[in-house]
C-alpha cells in the first residue's frame, strides 16, 4: 500500500513538473517567435509567414519521424469520415490557430498576444453554451463581462509600442480557431492516440497552410536567414510544438482540464515579463498590468467549471 502511494505521488510530481515545463515553453514561444520574425525580415517580404511555414513544416516532419519510429502494432483503421474529421481539426487547430498566433505576433506585442490568447477558455465557454454543452451561471457571466471590459481597454487604450489593433485582431482570430479545435477534439485524442493525432493534425494543417504561405515560402532567401531566425524556428517547432503538444495531450488524458488550466494563468504573466526584459519597445506599464489583471481574473471566473483548457502558442 505504501509503495503504491509513493508510486502515485511520484507520477503526480512528474506530471506537474512536465506541466510547468509546458507553461514555460509556451511562454517563451512568444519571445523566440519575435526573434525569428525580426531575423526573417532581412531575407523575406513576409517574415511572419516564412517563420510560420518553417515552424509547422519542421514540427510535422518531427512528428512523422517519431510516429514512424514508435508506431503502435495495432493502428486505428481510418475511414473517410475520420480523415474529414482530422482535416477539419487540423484546419482549425493548426492552420487557423498558427496563422493567428505567428502572423499576429508579427504585428503586435508579446503582452497583447498572450492576453488575447488567454481568452481561449472564455471562447470555449461561449461555444459550449451555444451548442448546449454548458450552462451559463452568474459567476461566469460576471467573468465574461470583466473579460470584455479588459479586452476593450487593451484594444483601445493600451495599444502602443509594438502593439497594433490589426495584430490584436489577428491573434484573436487564432484564439477563436484554437477554441473551435478544443471543442472539436475533446474526445478525439483517446480515439486516435496522442502521437498519431498530433502527427495527423500537423500534417493536414500544414498542407492547408501552403496557399497562405506560398509567396513567403518561394520569396524567402532561406540560405541567408540569420542564426537567430533558425534558432527561433527550431525552438517553436521542437519545443513549442512537438514537446509542448505531446505533454499537453498526455496531461489531458491523466488529470482534469481544470487542473491543467490552473497553470495557464502564468503563461501571459511569464510571457509579458520576458517580453519587457528581453525585447525592445515592449514596456510593462501600470495600465497594461492593471488591464491584464482584469482579463485574467475574468478568465478565472469563467473557468470555474469542467470545461477549461490551457491556451496554446
Amino acid at each position: 500500500m505504501a509503495t503504491s502511494a509513493m508510486s502515485e505521488s511520484g507520477r503526480s510530481y512528474r506530471l506537474w513538473l512536465l506541466l510547468s515545463v509546458l507553461v514555460v515553453a509556451w511562454s517563451l514561444n512568444y519571445i523566440f517567435g519575435k526573434w525569428a520574425i525580426a531575423a526573417a525580415r532581412q531575407v523575406s517580404p513576409e517574415p511572419a509567414r516564412a517563420v510560420l511555414i518553417g515552424r509547422v513544416a519542421l514540427a510535422a516532419i518531427c512528428f512523422g519521424l517519431i510516429y514512424w519510429h514508435r508506431r503502435p502494432p495495432h493502428r486505428v483503421k481510418l475511414v473517410r469520415r475520420d480523415w474529414l474529421r482530422l482535416a477539419a481539426l487540423g484546419l482549425a487547430g493548426i492552420t487557423g490557430n498558427q496563422l493567428g498566433f505567428v502572423v499576429g505576433l508579427g504585428h503586435t506585442s508579446v503582452a497583447h498576444a498572450s492576453l488575447f490568447n488567454a481568452l481561449t477558455p472564455l471562447i470555449v465557454l461561449l461555444i459550449a453554451v451555444a451548442i448546449g454543452q454548458e450552462r451559463m451561471t452568474m459567476a461566469k457571466l460576471a467573468g465574461m463581462l470583466l473579460c470584455f471590459a479588459g479586452t476593450g481597454l487593451l484594444f483601445w487604450k493600451v495599444t502602443g509600442g509594438a502593439a497594433t489593433r490589426t495584430g490584436d485582431l489577428i491573434v484573436l482570430f487564432g484564439a477563436v480557431s484554437f477554441a473551435l479545435f478544443t471543442v472539436g477534439s475533446k474526445s478525439q485524442v483517446s480515439r486516435y492516440g496522442t502521437l498519431f493525432y498530433n502527427c495527423a493534425i500537423f500534417w493536414l494543417g500544414g498542407l492547408f497552410l501552403i496557399p497562405f504561405c506560398w509567396r513567403a515560402l518561394r520569396a524567402t532567401i532561406w540560405v541567408r536567414l540569420p542564426l537567430a531566425g533558425w534558432v527561433g524556428i527550431l525552438y517553436m517547432a521542437l519545443i513549442g510544438s512537438v514537446v509542448a503538444y505531446l505533454i499537453y495531450y498526455e496531461a489531458m488524458r491523466t488529470i482534469t482540464a481544470s487542473q491543467v488550466a490552473s497553470l495557464s494563468y502564468l503563461q501571459p504573466i511569464l510571457a509579458t515579463l520576458a517580453g519587457a526584459w528581453l525585447l525592445p519597445n515592449e514596456p510593462l506599464t501600470p495600465l497594461l498590468a492593471a488591464v491584464g489583471a482584469i482579463i485574467l481574473f475574468g478568465v478565472w471566473l469563467t473557468e470555474r467549471g469542467p470545461h477549461p483548457l490551457v491556451t496554446a502558442g
